[in-house]
């Protein structure tokens, strides 16, 4: 009974600050706002009811409050007129964007940076029906990291995104910050003991010069990952990077955890580098279920798993199901490529792949359809339409006609 009063009691206490002017800064704008939001605790919602829909900023609107909080823009456009980054987020409280955009930016549309006090807990960002478009540098950083771009903390953390019906494109944007590299569509960096939980749902991660979206686990804990009808299209194409910088979708667990991805009804195409492509470090496994997925016509592999195995030859796995699945036309690399070595002399094989591919076509790539290789395995083909398998000789292949 006490704690139903509290809940009703807090629910009531809850405010919401309504925006009406389009200027910077002064009553009633967004940068007031937060202003507000940063002193009051209880404001944990900011609706944007601005005429001619468009803000121009001349510095960053920063978010300190360690509370929930959610921004309804109502189709509001914010972008710069002068301000590097336009929203940044550093008290450690959730932030939920929805129906809003981020363009043009300098540097980033939105940063979140995840303060040392956030310990043994879930920060977590939400972007529902947002655009983030054009910006110099990220559509959105969050970041976690001692020496990343958004000057997070390896704290204990653990980090969740979701995104719902939104579009993130061009970012990286070489006609704003020419000189920027490695500057993805969205970058997520987690570096203490904590996960990354990413949900992707019915949005476009197209067209940014680095990646569309990468993940970045350095500390122990797992990346987990589900994407449904999405796009990771045509991104990179950046002559000043090196190669491995510009992937569609890029996950990278480094410490002790494992890689947990499910992809259905979306894309990998025309990616400058790989289309998806996950490599996983230290102790841990890989995880990976493909349906109705299309990876095609990416510049090097259309689906890469590497697991990188630290003097423990046959702990390390990886376990791939693709279903129902078109893996065609690698412009310079392999179709699907699985492989498993020791981490201190890569010549080296070790660790398992378990792979199934059935209902699919694996077939016009510039080198193997198919490469497995690993100290032990299986290859299961069903049903699939696809060029004789490259397998290291411990790999077992099972073939239904």
């Amino acid at each position: 009974m006490l704690l139903s009063m509290a809940l009703v009691a807090s629910a009531a206490d809850a405010k919401t600050i309504k925006v009406f002017s389009k200027k910077d800064s002064g009553r009633s704008t967004f940068r007031a706002a937060i202003d507000a939001a940063n002193s009051d605790p209880s404001i944990d919602r900011i609706q944007l009811l601005v005429f001619g829909r468009k803000i121009k900023l001349k510095t960053p609107v920063t978010y300190t409050g360690t509370q929930a909080l959610t921004i309804n823009g109502a189709g509001v456009e914010i972008t710069e007129n002068g301000a590097e980054n336009l929203l940044m987020a550093t008290g450690g409280g959730d932030l939920h964007l929805k129906n809003i955009s981020f363009v043009d930016a300098l540097q980033s549309g939105v940063v979140v940076t995840v303060p040392a006090g956030n310990t043994l807990r879930e920060q977590a960002v939400t972007l529902d029906k947002v655009t983030l478009s054009g910006n110099g540098w990220y559509g959105l950083l969050f970041d976690d990291q001692i020496g990343g771009d958004g000057g997070g903390s390896n704290s204990d953390s653990s980090l969740r995104l979701v995104v719902t019906d939104s579009v993130i494109q061009n970012n990286n944007n070489p006609a704003i910050a020419p000189n920027a590299d490695d500057k993805d569509g969205i970058r997520v960096n987690e570096g203490g003991i904590g996960d990354i939980t990413t949900v992707i749902v019915d949005s476009q991660l197209d067209e940014n010069a680095a990646e569309g979206i990468e993940l970045d686990e350095i500390g122990q804990g797992d990346v987990i990952v589900s994407v449904t009808g999405s796009s990771f299209d045509n991104n990179g194409d950046q002559p000043q990077l090196p190669s491995d910088l510009e992937d569609g979708l890029d996950v990278d667990e480094a410490g002790n955890g494992d890689i947990w991805l499910s992809i259905s009804d979306s894309s990998t195409n025309g990616n400058f580098d790989e289309g998806l492509d996950l490599d996983e470090a230290d102790e841990g496994n890989v995880y990976l279920v493909a349906v109705n997925f299309e990876a095609s016509n990416n510049l090097d592999e259309n689906v890469k798993v590497t697991k990188l195995q630290n003097d423990a030859p046959l702990a390390g796995s990886i376990v791939a199901r693709f279903n129902s699945v078109t893996v065609k036309d690698s412009i310079d690399g392999d179709g699907i490529k699985l492989e498993v070595f020791d981490n201190e002399i890569n010549e080296n094989l070790a660790g398992s792949v378990f792979a199934t591919v059935q209902y699919s076509q694996v077939i016009g790539n510039d080198s193997d359809d198919i490469q497995i290789e690993a100290l032990t395995g299986e290859l299961l083909l069903r049903f699939t339409d696809t060029g004789p398998p490259d397998l290291t000789p411990g790999i077992v292949l099972i073939e239904i006609p």
